[in-house]
C-alpha cells in the first residue's frame, strides 16, 4: 500500500514539473533587438547653466528631453496652473456661451491676487474669459470657469490632477484652478512640459496663449477694451522679446518664486521650456539660452528619409536578416520626425525594435531611438504587402543560420510575469499539499504498525 502511495507521489511531482514547463514555453513572448553595433559619435551637446532649482526643455512633437535640471522635483507652480485650467475649459466648454461674476467669486480672492478687474454682476463670453486667463492671469475668470465646469474648485482641482495623468503627469496634485498657494497643490517641470505639451496639440489654446494681445468685447457693464499679454518673450516692444516664441504662460508666488512656461518654434522645431523657482533676473533670460541651445545643437530629421539601415537592399539590417534569413526588401519606416543631436546621422544613433504580438495596419514593431540614454523619439517599422511574395508573414522567426553581417544584434525576451507568477505559486501549494499527505500517511502507518507490535 505503501508503495502505491508513493508512486503516486512521484507521478504527481513528474504531473506538476510537466504543468510548469507547458505553461512558462506556452505564454507568449515579445521580441525585443537592440542594435549594439560600436559607434564613434560625438558626446551630448554641453547646456547652458540655468538659476531655477527646476528647469526642463522638450521636444513640442515627440516630448523628448534636451535638457533638464531636476526636472522631478516637486514645486509650487503659482499661475503657470492656469495653462491645465484653459485646456479643461477648452475641452468641457462652449466658447460663444458666457459666465457672470458674482461676489462669492471675487470676494474669494486675496487683495493682491492678479485679476482683470471684473465686477459683480459682469458677464463674459468663456472666450474672453479664456484670453484674460491667460493673457493677463485673471483669477476671477480661472475660478469661474472652474466652478461653470465642476460646480466647485475642489471637484476642479480633482479633474484638473487625474487630466494632468492623462497627459503624462508623474508628481502632480492641483488643488484649485488659481495656482494661489496651497501646500497641496504642486507638480514638477517634467508634468508642466507633458502637460504644455498636450494642451499645445488643441489649435485653440495655441492660439490664445500665443496672442500678444487681444480686445475683449463689451459686456454687459463694460466697453470694449484691449488687454496684452504679461509674457514679455512675447510682446515685441519688450526688452525680452524672443522672436520665436509661439506661446507661454507666467506665474509667481511668494512660496514659488518665479516660474514661466514658454514654447518656441525654429525652422520647424517647436520646443517647450519650463523653468520654475527662478527669479526675474535670470527667468527669461535663461528661457532665450535654453531655446537657443536646443535650436543650434538638434535637428529635426524624419526618419523615414534619414534612416538608412531598414531600407530594401541594405546590407545593414541584422535585426531583419536574424528573424527572416535574408533582406527581404519587404520593410518601411513611418513616416515620423525626431530631433538629433545636431551633426549626428540617425543611421548612426542606436535603435530598440520591438516586435508587436500582432501586428496591426501592416505594424510589426516600434523602432525606438536613444541617444546617450535620452529618448528621442520613435518609429514604426511596417511590412509592405504589396512587395511580399515567398515571404513568412506569421511574425518574426528564429533564424538558424549565422547572420554574417558584424554588427551585434542584443535579444531579450518580456513575457507575462505575472502569469508565469501565478502559475509557479500554484504549482509550490501543490506540492506543499502533497508533501503534507505524505508525512500525514507515514504517522498513521507508524501508528499502525505500534498497534500491531504490542497486540
Amino acid at each position: 500500500m505503501l508503495h502505491s502511495f508513493q508512486q503516486k507521489t512521484k507521478n504527481a511531482f513528474v504531473f506538476i514539473l510537466i504543468f510548469i514547463l507547458a505553461i512558462s514555453t506556452a505564454i507568449p513572448s515579445i521580441p525585443v533587438y537592440a542594435d549594439e553595433t560600436a559607434q564613434t559619435i560625438p558626446a551630448w551637446p554641453q547646456a547652458p547653466e540655468v538659476y531655477g532649482i527646476s528647469s526642463i526643455l522638450i521636444d513640442a512633437d515627440t516630448g523628448a528631453v534636451l535638457y533638464s535640471k531636476n526636472p522631478h522635483e516637486k514645486l509650487y507652480p503659482a499661475s503657470i496652473t492656469k495653462i491645465m485650467t484653459g485646456l479643461l475649459a477648452i475641452e468641457n466648454l462652449n466658447l460663444n456661451d458666457t459666465v457672470t461674476y458674482n461676489d462669492n467669486i471675487l470676494n474669494s480672492l486675496p487683495s493682491d491676487a492678479s485679476i482683470l478687474g471684473l465686477l459683480s454682476g459682469e458677464t463674459t463670453t468663456i472666450r474672453d474669459a479664456l484670453y484674460a486667463l491667460m493673457l493677463r492671469s485673471a483669477n476671477e475668470a480661472a475660478v469661474a470657469l472652474a466652478l461653470k465646469i465642476s460646480g466647485s474648485e475642489s471637484a476642479f482641482g480633482e479633474l484638473m490632477t487625474e487630466r494632468a495623468s492623462q497627459a503624462g503627469a508623474l508628481n502632480t496634485h492641483f488643488s484649485n484652478p488659481t495656482g494661489l498657494h496651497d501646500e497641496n497643490h504642486y507638480t514638477t517641470a517634467y508634468d508642466m512640459a507633458m502637460i504644455t505639451k498636450t494642451a499645445m496639440s488643441n489649435a485653440e489654446f495655441s492660439s490664445i496663449w500665443g496672442a500678444e494681445n487681444y480686445t475683449l468685447a463689451p459686456t454687459n457693464m463694460s466697453e470694449s477694451y484691449r488687454i496684452w499679454n504679461r509674457h514679455y518673450m512675447l510682446l515685441s516692444s519688450s526688452q525680452y522679446y524672443y522672436s520665436y516664441a509661439i506661446g507661454g504662460k507666467t506665474g509667481y508666488t511668494d512660496q514659488a518664486g518665479r516660474t514661466l512656461v514658454t514654447a518656441a518654434e525654429k525652422d520647424g522645431q517647436k520646443l517647450i521650456c519650463v523653468i520654475m523657482n527662478s527669479d526675474d533676473e535670470h527667468i527669461f533670460s535663461d528661457t532665450k539660452a535654453l531655446f537657443e541651445y536646443g535650436f543650434q545643437n538638434f535637428t529635426k530629421v524624419n526618419v523615414q528619409d534619414a534612416e538608412t539601415r531598414f531600407r530594401g537592399g541594405s546590407t545593414n539590417i541584422p535585426v531583419l536578416q536574424k528573424l527572416y534569413g535574408q533582406d527581404w526588401g519587404i520593410f518601411s519606416l513611418s513616416n515620423e520626425s525626431i530631433l538629433i543631436p545636431t551633426g549626428i546621422s540617425l543611421s548612426d544613433i542606436p535603435y530598440t525594435l520591438e516586435f508587436l504580438e500582432q501586428p496591426q495596419n501592416n505594424i510589426v514593431a516600434t523602432v525606438r531611438y536613444e541617444y546617450e540614454g535620452n529618448y528621442l523619439g520613435q518609429a514604426s517599422l511596417m511590412m509592405n504587402l504589396a512587395n511580399v511574395s515567398d515571404a513568412d508573414l506569421s511574425g518574426p522567426q528564429k533564424n538558424s543560420e549565422t547572420t554574417k553581417n558584424n554588427s551585434q544584434i542584443h535579444e531579450t525576451t518580456s513575457i507575462n510575469i505575472y502569469l508565469l507568477l501565478g502559475c509557479s505559486i500554484g504549482a509550490i501549494l501543490l506540492i506543499l499539499i502533497l508533501v503534507g499527505a505524505i508525512r500525514r500517511h507515514r504517522i498513521r502507518a507508524k501508528r499502525k504498525r505500534r498497534r500491531t507490535y504490542y497486540k
